[in-house]
């Protein structure tokens, strides 16, 4: 079973694209990554190593060998500078999925916190992680911590270096940031999010409630039911899901076969 990443598992970094992305281009060519094969030729410091290579785990792309997962592998062909929007949706999703890698903090204050046209403050932010870690076990968590969580979370959103430009924090001043709804995935983007996020929360089922899955996604996503409804009617388009809105319960059917192949079209 893969092992959750401890709450300081960032160093105080935030996710920085270039660091994330030398990870890749090195375990693509010596099909592992270490940190020794890090540090050569790399201006990454001996911390932002250990952060960058605990990213790569926490975002799925590599495993608990720092080897290419089937997704890092896919992200590292088509998208090796991590540029564009899909690849950073796709690494958000994993860092506040259900079945995250990411400490507990992350997807908490994503879900609960990140409201569209609400404002966040630094503080803010590290009293709510310092209030989930309260019941912590002595020794576990130390307080002081909280604000290079909390910093390490809002630069990773708000940072052009990192994944800025999805949209979903603009700071306003130092310490202070807007979470704005951000535009949504494409259509192959989505489905592949969908499918992971249905292997992962109705396993060996193909049909589930609607609001099972609207309530589940949309705090991820930032967005609003409508618009999630909206995603799934396209992906009906597509016949990759059957929605039934004609009698109550309504329902979501899968019509996919394989997540896997969903992954191949999210470059097409």
């Amino acid at each position: 079973m893969d092992k959750r990443l401890g709450p300081t598992f960032h160093r105080t970094f935030s996710l920085i694209r270039p660091g994330l992305s030398h990870v890749l281009r090195t375990a693509a060519q010596h099909g592992a990554c270490t940190k020794d094969l890090l540090r050569t030729g790399s201006p990454l410091g001996p911390e932002q190593i250990n952060a960058m290579l605990r990213y790569a785990y926490g975002t799925r792309l590599t495993n608990d060998d720092n080897r290419l997962t089937p997704l890092g592998k896919t992200v590292n062909q088509h998208d090796p500078n991590l540029e564009s929007q899909q690849t950073l949706w796709i690494l958000h999703y994993f860092l506040t999925y259900p079945k995250t890698l990411a400490p507990e903090f992350w997807p908490h204050v994503i879900t609960q916190l990140f409201r569209p046209e609400s404002e966040l403050t630094t503080d803010g932010v590290r009293r709510v992680i310092c209030d989930l870690y309260a019941t912590a076990p002595d020794g576990t968590f130390s307080p002081p911590s909280a604000r290079d969580c909390a910093t390490a979370l809002l630069g990773t959103y708000s940072d052009d270096r990192s994944m800025g430009s999805l949209g979903i924090l603009a700071q306003q001043a130092q310490g202070t940031y807007l979470v704005n709804e951000p535009t949504f995935p494409n259509p192959n983007t989505f489905a592949y999010l969908l499918a992971t996020f249905w292997d992962v929360q109705f396993p060996n089922t193909v049909s589930t409630h609607l609001t099972a899955v609207t309530d589940g996604l949309t705090p991820i996503f930032l967005t609003g039911s409508a618009v999630l409804k909206q995603a799934l009617g396209e992906l009906q388009g597509h016949n990759l899901v059957r929605v039934q809105q004609r009698t109550f319960p309504y329902q979501v059917e899968k019509l996919w076969s394989s997540t896997e192949a969903l992954l191949q079209k999210v470059y097409d």
